[in-house]
Formats: structure tokens, C-alpha cells, sequence
């Protein structure tokens, strides 16, 4: 068949199969398809479609994704590998963190503030620099990068110890990034709030938020324990043994802060972090560190907390085990053996080719779902 035939044939399909046709494509062939149609290149970047496509992934367990960070090593550039795991298959993509921000300057390090809709909110600071560090919206399957400015009331600032969240709002195709500014006094375990503001991806600015977060907020956990679940972003804020643990919360909805507390008292030798189940937020208590690892979950119901699920105890001694799949899967490994996803009750499902070189570069990671979601007009 030649190729007016195709497009004839193509041609005469009704334009919601099209659509239906299109959303089943992989990411590559829709970017090849977006340069031969104006029309498709324009479909491509509607609400409509973006969200149509990721539906359509979520329900049938497709685009799963994990971005995995290494420690940093040394003096060696920072970088991340891009973990793809569907069909039992595992396809791996490094990319250098240098490659994503402007400029020839080192990077030291690099924190995330969670990622939605298959985009990440990252921050970059540098070697021997005064700069507080460079803020970016990512979407890696597109390849595209947004630069976020400082913030007005930030510009002269050298440092910045903020907490920042992310928001997307899948009606729009609009990302929006919360700050909350907070002085540290010197001997206090306490963050004294001084305000907080909000980006917004589609005017590119920065509003005040007029209604004030709690003005003391118990100290707060490393930024890679953070979620965003229903426009509400979460920070857990202590990390006082045989305490329980607040939850600072930001709701995208209203501009508001509120505060929950954890399900339970942190033990000796336990770790605590925060996801996202099947929609609703969750709390997972990890214990018995460094091995056999045991695990409870908890998720947040229309009353409060509820224990979910137990998992373990598994011989893990890799220091982060990250969640998969709504928590059907579990990554995790031993030093010196590939990372490894299991099942939820600790069962060995799959492995990767990332290997655990020592306990020193273990790695933490984050869940994504492959998206098209354009950060650009």
C-alpha cells in the first residue's frame, strides 16, 4: 500500500478513533508524529489528551517508571538513572544532572520536591557559589525543562533552606510550586514560618500566600520524603525519637496550611516516610534497620488512619526502599546484588541491572508515570 493510500485510509477514521488509535502509541512515535501533522502536534499538548493518554496508562499498567538517585560520591557529577520496568522488561537511561541546568557550573548536589504527572521538581546547588541554587520543572520523557526564577522577596538571598512542594492540575495542563520561608534559630529543634509563596507555570510568576502556615513547625525531614496526594502536598516535620511524628500539609485548592499527626510512635532503629496508595496518602514505618527489614503501612481514610498492610521481614540492606505501583511492588536489595522489585509480601518479582556497590551509594528513588505533559506553549 503506497503512501496516499495510508493517509486516505488514515483519513477516513472518525476523529475520536483516531484519538483512540494515538493515545496507545509510545512516547517516541508520538514525537515523531507531532512534525508530520500541525493538527497532531497541537492534540498533543490539550488537556484532553494528556490526560485521555495517562489515563489510559494507568489503567493498564503501562509507562511505570522509577528515577533512582545515587549518593553523591566524591567529587563525581551527580546523575540519575531513569528506570523503566514494564513487560517484565527493564530499560535504563543515565542522564547527567549538568545536562539539565544552565551554565557550566558544578553541581554539588541535588534535591527533589516530588514530581506529578510524570514531571519533576528539582533544585541544583552548586561548588563554590553564593547563588541559593537553580529551581526546574522536568518532564523526562519529553525531554523538556522549565527554569523557575527566584522569588522577588529572594533575589538578594545567598541561602535558601526552604520547603518547596509541587502541584499539577490535570484540567489545565498548569503546574504550581509552593514555598514556605522559615527562619532557624541556633540550639531550637523549631522552623519559625515568615511566609510563603506560590509559582504558578502558566503566568511564569510569584504570589504571596495570604493565609499564614503554623508559625512554629517542629524540625523537617530530609525534601526527598515529601508527597503530593489529591492537590494536597505533604512534609513530615519531626524526627524526634518515640514521638509522633506531625504532617505539614499545603492544599493547592485554598492556599492553606494544615497539620495531621502520624499514625504511630516511631521505634528505635525505624524509619519513616510518606506515600501516595491508590490515591489516598499513606504512612509506611520502616524498622528493625539495617536487617531483616519490617515494614507497616498505614493509609488515610474518611476517619483516620488505618493499618493497611505488613511487609517482612526481608533481608534488605540497602538503606531506601521505594514503592511501586501503588504499592504492589517494592524495590529494595542487598549490597552488591542488583536492585530488585518484590512483591508485597516480600517476594522476589523482578531485577534491574542497577547494582548496590555499598552501603554509602545507596540509592533513593521516585515513581513516575511516563507523560507527555508539555512544561511550554
Amino acid at each position: 500500500m503506497d503512501v496516499c493510500a495510508e493517509r486516505m485510509n488514515w483519513s477516513s477514521l472518525t476523529s475520536d478513533l483516531q484519538i483512540e488509535i494515538l493515545v496507545r502509541l509510545p512516547v517516541k512515535s508520538l514525537m515523531r508524529f507531532k512534525c508530520v501533522e500541525k493538527s497532531w502536534n497541537i492534540l498533543f499538548k490539550t488537556p484532553y489528551f494528556v490526560n485521555k493518554r495517562r489515563r489510559h496508562n494507568s489503567e493498564n499498567d503501562k509507562g511505570h517508571s522509577l528515577m533512582i538517585f545515587p549518593r553523591p560520591i566524591d567529587f563525581r557529577p551527580p546523575y540519575i538513572t531513569l528506570l523503566s520496568c514494564d513487560g517484565g522488561s527493564a530499560d535504563e537511561e543515565l542522564v547527567q544532572f549538568s545536562s539539565l541546568f544552565p551554565g557550566n557550573r558544578s553541581i554539588l548536589k541535588i534535591e527533589s520536591y516530588g514530581n506529578c504527572n510524570g514531571v519533576f521538581f528539582l533544585k541544583a546547588f552548586y561548588w563554590n557559589s553564593t547563588n541559593p541554587g537553580q529551581l526546574i520543572l522536568w518532564n523526562p520523557t519529553i525531554k523538556q525543562v522549565h527554569l523557575i526564577p527566584p522569588t522577588p522577596s529572594f533575589c538578594d538571598s545567598k541561602y535558601d533552606d526552604s520547603l518547596y512542594g509541587l502541584c499539577a492540575f490535570n484540567d489545565s495542563n498548569n503546574f504550581k510550586v509552593v514555598r514556605l520561608q522559615h527562619d532557624v534559630v541556633v540550639g531550637k529543634p523549631m522552623l519559625f514560618a515568615s511566609g510563603a509563596e506560590v509559582y504558578d507555570l502558566s503566568t511564569q510568576s510569584w504570589t504571596p500566600v495570604h493565609h499564614p502556615p503554623p508559625n512554629r513547625i517542629a524540625v523537617h525531614y530530609n525534601p526527598a520524603y515529601t508527597l503530593f496526594v489529591n492537590y494536597v502536598y505533604y512534609w513530615i516535620t519531626t524526627v524526634n525519637l518515640f514521638t509522633i511524628s506531625n504532617i505539614l500539609c499545603f492544599d493547592f485548592c485554598n492556599n492553606q496550611f494544615h497539620e495531621l499527626k502520624a499514625p504511630c510512635i516511631a521505634v528505635e532503629h525505624s524509619f519513616e516516610n510518606i506515600v501516595g496508595i491508590k490515591g489516598s496518602l499513606g504512612y509506611v514505618l520502616e524498622y528493625n534497620l539495617p536487617s531483616p527489614i519490617q515494614l507497616e503501612i498505614w493509609i488515610m481514610g474518611q476517619n483516620g488512619w488505618v493499618k493497611q498492610y505488613n511487609i517482612g521481614p526481608v533481608e534488605w540492606t540497602c538503606c531506601r526502599r521505594r514503592f511501586w505501583k501503588d504499592v504492589d511492588q517494592v524495590f529494595g536489595g542487598k549490597v552488591g546484588q542488583l536492585l530488585t522489585s518484590y512483591e508485597d509480601q516480600g517476594n522476589s518479582h523482578s531485577e534491574s541491572q542497577t547494582y548496590l556497590l555499598n552501603f554509602d551509594t545507596c540509592s533513593w528513588g521516585r515513581e513516575y508515570l511516563e507523560s507527555i505533559t508539555p512544561l511550554s506553549t
